[in-house]
């Protein structure tokens, strides 16, 4: 065997062991001066490869650079996992260059600084717009039925998902045209799906692409990879320009590709009848596949070599060097290697486009957005409009409406949709006000606020907050909590004690313990007056919200029940973050701080997410969980841990609302939005922004901090919060109460039977619906 090609096969068997692995050490930056002279700077060029054979490609590239000494500098081939892992190599210094399509360089250079610094230049004999351009096609066969009016159903080809040639631009263009319906303001691949039947669309499943995991398989259906790495990926059969042709010819109605593909194909095979081809043009007319200049689907910039845009430019001239060079020497001509020559690898367009013939040098000025041009960004952008452009979401503090603008801003930077706007609101049911009244959309609420909203306010739930796996799913429990030091208290004897709520109308800070101390025979309600007899039961508390007129309207709960709260002025005793004992992690802070509490109904979490150096705010650094515990049912007491058998109640999870007028597809808009941006900031270690952690000693901002996920609701609401939440809230509720006595009166009257309780009656005239 010839010795050469004995070396170039034990190198490529090399390249798959180190590529399929992915285990290959990090090749440091390295850069030196031999000689003093400025000019003659030597560096270790990393090269990103996105699949394994562009990785054998680039190391026979890099053996015929050590051959020629055509440069002092040295290549070395980066296996990555596929194009955005190349893209966070370069951005984290582990390689320096790759090359991306036109409709990849948009997403490397907003979201990680990369910049062009040369393009590929094509061949004349494509008859190209330019020698760095090239034109978008959809092709058909010939004879076959297909046009813009009958798409639907119609089994597609695409290069990959994000190419210019086959996926952006035509997607656009049938956007544009509104032949393509958007269910997914921020995943346009659900949308194509909804159009096309079967498709072969490469990377369509990708986690960049696929960032919530439902995409229907279908986007994949036509693809014909054999194993997890190459199927539906950049290594399937059918991926590339020439693969979606090849895709078409055997399975397909329609590919979409690069024009250069109908050449190339009919220059791998000049006795394959092209004729069988066919061009499907915008305005729906069919040509033959010679006519791309007339029917195209638009232009492209050239696929482009994109760098860190931290490189100074002495580095950036050795790069373009090694690109000139190599273009020049490596040439068609050069029996050893081709650059731009991929059939030797067993593939097409490999680290070049294969119709590419040399380089054009860009200047060290040329931005990403510069090189696409205004006409390629305004084709990217319909791929991002939304029709419903604003989701305005309800805030209850100055500390929600910051969060919110932070939220704002981090979806802005990931260019999610729709946009967000934050809406101010005083207390809970101010926003359930301007939700129904369409000055806002969207609030997060406890359960029993929840259920105020569906009832007065027609609210509907969208989602609801999910806390993990430790517990059940959207469920917390309903807590007593109290000082191990204080042996005499228990959850029989509360007569006079301070409690510490989470606020007026709370679920587990307020109606469970009420309903618990009515079932125990502790009070005793014979009108609406719930809360004044419950609030003289107790005594100096804090109860946040207990004065606020849309939770005292018969100005009946006692003035003690805001004795123990902390904040000063209008912010005193106010439900909402205002307030600094407002919610559980404010109730357990009122446990503690000064003479503190007795007692401090929240949910099971608050202990131990503000104890044992969980939370470094000033109050909370002392605490230890072993200081406090849970006050069982029965008169016993537990440790924090057994919050599972000693709680006062299981409840549901906090739920999103939103307007029952929305449409429901404004409705999958919203939800399609949040759950795209739980997937980026759900994590509490993101630095950019988290949607499930708080600040300011201000917790539970608009979520729970406890969340990990929100979970979509399909079921109503009552069948959510399930009967027995339901028919607690109408005991324990003043409102709720009369609506029930109002329909027994109802009911009376209709039989006849006229005799109404005279407290009942006074208390129904005082209250305002």
């Amino acid at each position: 065997m010839d010795w050469c090609w004995f070396i170039f096969l034990c190198s490529i068997s090399l390249a798959k062991a180190q590529f399929s692995v992915y285990d290959q050490t990090i090749i440091p930056f390295s850069i030196y001066n031999a000689d003093g002279n400025p000019n003659n700077i030597i560096t270790n060029i990393r090269w990103c490869c996105v699949n394994e054979r562009e990785y054998e490609k680039c190391l026979t590239w890099s053996n015929a650079l050590t051959s020629s000494n055509i440069t002092r500098s040295s290549l070395a081939c980066i296996a990555g996992l596929d194009k955005f892992d190349c893209y966070r190599k370069i951005f984290n210094d582990e390689a320096d260059l790759m090359t991306a399509d036109s409709g990849e360089i948009y997403t490397a250079g907003r979201y990680y600084n990369l910049v062009p610094i040369a393009n590929e230049l094509y061949s004349p004999v494509y008859n190209g717009p330019s020698a760095n351009t090239y034109y978008s096609v959809a092709v058909v066969r010939a004879g076959s039925m297909i046009n813009l009016n009958n798409l639907q159903g119609a089994r597609s080809c695409h290069s990959s998902v994000g190419s210019s040639s086959g996926w952006n631009q035509p997607i656009s263009q049938l956007l544009r045209d509104r032949r393509l319906n958007i269910i997914d303001c921020n995943n346009h691949v659900k949308s194509a799906a909804l159009l096309f039947g079967s498709m072969c669309a490469p990377d369509a499943l990708n986690r960049q692409f696929n960032p919530t995991g439902d995409n229907p398989s279908t986007v994949c259906d036509l693809c014909q990879g054999s194993t997890g790495n190459t199927f539906c990926t950049n290594q399937d059969p059918y991926a590339g320009n020439i693969g979606a042709l090849t895709c078409l010819l055997n399975r397909g109605d329609i590919a979409f590709v690069r024009h250069t593909a109908l050449i190339e194909f009919q220059a791998r095979d000049p006795s394959f009848p092209m004729d069988q081809f066919q061009l499907l043009c915008t305005n729906g007319q069919r040509v033959s596949w010679q006519q791309f200049q007339q029917c195209n689907w638009g232009i492209a910039p050239a696929s482009a070599i994109l760098v860190s845009h931290r490189r100074p430019k002495q580095l950036r001239d050795i790069y373009r060097r090694l690109l000139s060079d190599s273009a020049k020497y490596f040439s068609a001509q050069n029996p050893t290697f081709q650059l731009f020559n991929s059939q030797r690898f067993q593939g097409t367009d490999l680290l070049f486009s294969d119709a590419t013939i040399d380089f054009n040098l860009l200047d060290d000025k040329t931005s990403y957005t510069n090189y696409l041009g205004v006409e390629y960004l305004a084709m990217l952008s319909r791929l991002y409009e939304c029709p419903l452009r604003v989701l305005r979401w309800c805030v209850l503090s100055s500390y929600e409406k910051e969060k919110c603008r932070l939220m704002k801003n981090a979806f802005a930077r990931k260019n999610i949709k729709p946009d967000v706007d934050c809406v101010s609101a005083k207390n809970a049911m101010e926003c359930m006000s301007k939700i129904r009244q369409g000055i806002a959309d969207i609030i997060t609420l406890d359960a029993a606020d929840a259920y105020r909203a569906q009832r007065y306010y027609q609210l509907v739930p969208l989602a609801a907050e999910d806390y993990g796996v430790d517990m059940e799913s959207n469920v917390m429990y309903a807590v007593a909590v109290a000082k191990r030091t204080d042996l005499t208290t228990n959850l029989w004897n509360l007569r006079g004690k301070t409690i510490c709520s989470t606020a007026m109308g709370d679920l587990a800070g307020w109606h469970v313990p009420v309903d618990y101390l009515s079932a125990i025979k502790e009070t005793y309600v014979t009108n609406c007056h719930i809360n004044k007899v419950a609030g003289e039961y107790f005594g100096r508390s804090c109860v946040p919200g207990a004065l606020d007129y849309d939770y005292n309207r018969l100005k009946t709960n006692p003035r003690a029940l805001c004795l123990k709260c902390y904040s000063k002025g209008s912010d005193y005793c106010s439900r909402s973050q205002r307030e600094m004992f407002y919610g559980s992690s404010g109730a357990f802070r009122c446990l503690t701080e000064g003479t503190g509490g007795h007692v401090a109904f929240v949910m099971h979490t608050a202990v131990i997410s503000n104890t044992d150096g969980r939370n470094v705010d000033q109050w909370a650094r002392p605490l230890r969980a072993i200081d406090f515990e849970l006050l069982c049912k029965n008169g016993t007491r537990k440790t924090i841990e057994a919050y599972k058998s000693c709680h006062m109640l299981k409840v549901p999870a906090r739920v999103l609302m939103t307007s029952t007028l929305l449409p429901d597809l404004d409705k999958l808009y919203i939800w399609n939005m949040l759950n795209f941006a739980q997937q980026l900031f759900g994590s509490d270690t993101n630095k950019d922004f988290t949607m499930f952690d708080s600040f300011y000693e201000h917790p539970d901002l608009i979520f729970y901090d406890a969340t990990v996920q929100l979970t979509r609701l399909t079921i109503s609401l009552d069948d959510y919060l399930g009967p027995d939440i339901i028919q607690l809230l109408l005991r324990t509720d003043p409102r709720m109460y009369l609506f029930k006595y109002v329909n027994q009166m109802k009911s009376l009257l209709e039989t006849k039977s006229i005799e109404i309780d005279q407290n009942k009656k006074i208390c129904s005239l005082k209250f305002a619906f």
